[in-house]
């Protein structure tokens, strides 16, 4: 008797809880926490985007997706499958369609077209390892021969860091593994519906800001946050690495490049204890050195800026505007020096600093010998660099790679991957065929100066002239040069014939009929100029991220014929 009474008050809820959770799945209630979700393209089980995925890390107003995707579910013979996790650095953020992973699949598919390569990026805008270890628990799922992962520039502005918008703080990562798992319960999901549609203030954004979103979440480098902050990110790298080992998958990690030279920081703090009279001197001896340097006498500059610095050595600014004295001198190491402690005290931490790559580094290491495989980008940039300092050689702004970046990746990330590639295929390589220069992997992905127009258009609208980019030094110089270019590629768009660009996508639809997103560009293309009605049904799609999916899928399947309008409909598709 006393057993029942003391199960009964436990076992009764349980049950209850249990019956409503049964009924809200049955019903259909509720949202998938997996990265995939399951979808049919013409009868064959395939894996999509779940659009919803990221509702589990962020407010779901302002949830980022992945770009659409749609492979098999169960993996054809024949098939190198690679999984490339990370954040909006792998989506190839402002263009995906011209991403790395893109890149990679083209050398691949070029050095041994004797196998088929399919190199599916999941990554996404402001997720973290936090994220990225639940997708590389989904990825194993699906028979991948090599997880490649990129990722470490949100790991302090990403769910649960210490300058976070999205979520709770939390830094105890049982705590988060918990958080999260009770995310997957569907009752959980009521409950948050039912909260989410009360005028509450959560303190978290309705609507996506960008990185405007986080100028009241500064992070100084000796915020004691950052520890766990670097604890968290060593556990979550180890755990999806011996996730890779147990399935006897190879992993390869890669560190994260920067740009160094020509981003100042976003935002500077004062050391802690400064008092009255350092700071005065500080303002004093700074507005000298903008002075001089404004001037020309670079050298003066050096010396006002680094009498300011008695006062005060932590402030980020100081060491940018040092940097680029240094380097109007020619003295290139100091620069060096100057710009990566810019970078390393930059407040609004968008950028990962040298523990994040460490820690990569050590990650990959300790177990080299058991299929885990290391690429360090940041040094490899940094060494095809002008005077080995990364600038806007590479990189659109912070961290998101040009096309020139996206291409210097993938090759190094190629020539590891030929290293890492079972000896039947490495034996099928074409020895006469030169690899595909940068120039070719732009023809073969169309990437065309109209592109290049519309990213530097996008680039300076939604980026560069919005906070915390107009917080940045230099920041009119900036602008001004993005103008510039914009103006001149304007001028020289407009001496090319508008029906010379679609023959280019139709000769390119022609001989790559798979590749949805030519269908994709060409489509917003005649959308755009011409008001062409099947173009307006295609150009609809990214906000029905189903369907585009299908259109991937479909595309792949049937070829060329599935973008007639008819064919894309839901339920020829899916």
């Amino acid at each position: 008797m006393w057993l029942f009474r003391i199960v009964t008050p436990i076992l009764i809820p349980a049950i209850l809880l249990g019956l409503v959770e049964t009924g809200l799945r049955i019903v259909g209630y509720g949202y998938s926490t997996n990265a995939f979700s399951t979808c049919r393209v013409s009868g064959e089980k395939a894996c999509c985007n779940n659009s919803r995925f990221a509702w589990q890390f962020f407010p779901r107003d302002i949830a980022r997706e992945f770009s659409p995707f749609v492979f098999s579910a169960k993996k054809p013979s024949g098939i190198y499958r690679i999984f490339i996790l990370g954040e909006s650095a792998a989506q190839g953020v402002p263009e995906p369609a011209f991403n790395f992973g893109r890149i990679l699949e083209v050398l691949l598919r070029h050095t041994y077209p004797q196998l088929s390569f399919e190199v599916i990026t999941l990554a996404m805008p402001a997720i973290n390892s936090h994220a990225v270890l639940k997708i590389a628990k989904d990825c194993l799922k699906y028979q991948p021969d090599l997880l490649l992962v990129y990722l470490g520039n949100n790991e302090v502005v990403g769910p649960y860091g210490a300058g976070t918008v999205f979520t709770p703080i939390i830094s105890n990562r049982s705590l988060i593994r918990i958080s999260l798992n009770l995310k997957r319960i569907r009752l959980m999901q009521l409950l948050s519906d039912l909260l989410y549609r009360l005028p509450l203030d959560s303190g978290q954004p309705q609507r996506w800001g960008g990185l405007e979103m986080f100028l009241g979440h500064q992070v100084c480098a000796q915020d004691p946050r950052l520890s766990q902050v670097y604890k968290n990110f060593k556990a979550n790298l180890a755990d999806i690495r011996d996730l890779a080992i147990k399935q006897n998958v190879p992993i390869l990690f890669s560190t994260v490049a920067v740009n160094l030279k020509d981003c100042p920081p976003f935002a500077s703090q004062h050391r802690v204890k400064i008092s009255n009279d350092q700071l005065n001197a500080w303002e004093l001896q700074n507005r000298q050195g903008i002075d001089l340097e404004e001037a020309g006498d670079f050298q003066e500059a050096i010396r006002a800026y680094q009498d300011a610095q008695i006062g005060d050595t932590d402030y980020a600014e100081t060491y940018f505007r040092l940097g680029r004295c240094y380097w109007e001198t020619r003295q290139y190491e100091q620069a060096f020096q100057a710009y990566y402690q810019a970078c390393e005290l930059d407040a609004l931490r968008f950028r990962a600093d040298q523990q994040i790559n460490q820690i990569i580094r050590q990650t990959a290491r300790e177990r080299q010998q058991q299929g885990v495989y290391f690429v360090d980008a940041e040094k490899a940039i940094s060494a095809q660099s002008e005077h080995q300092i990364p600038g806007e050689q590479w990189f659109y702004e912070h961290v998101h790679f040009n096309f020139s970046g996206n291409f210097f990746i993938a090759k190094i990330l190629f020539e590891q991957i030929e290293q890492l590639l079972p000896e039947f295929i490495r034996k099928g390589r074409i020895q006469d065929r030169a690899d595909p220069n940068e120039q070719d992997c732009a023809k073969m992905l169309m990437f065309t100066i109209l592109d290049q127009y519309k990213i530097a258009k996008n680039v300076l609208e939604r980026y560069i002239t919005k906070p915390p980019f107009t917080n940045q030094a230099y920041h009119a110089q900036l602008v001004h040069r993005l103008e510039v270019k914009i103006a001149n590629l304007k001028e020289q768009i407009n001496q090319i014939p508008f029906e010379s660009f679609l023959e280019t996508y139709r000769k390119a639809i022609e001989e790559n009929p798979s590749g949805w997103h030519l269908h994709w560009i060409y489509a917003s293309l005649l959308a755009s100029e011409q008001g062409n009605d099947q173009a307006k049904a295609l150009a609809a799609l990214p906000v029905r991220s189903r369907a585009i999916s299908a259109l991937a899928g479909a595309i792949r399947l049937h070829g060329a014929g599935c973008i007639e309008a008819g064919t894309l409909r839901r339920g020829n598709c899916l």
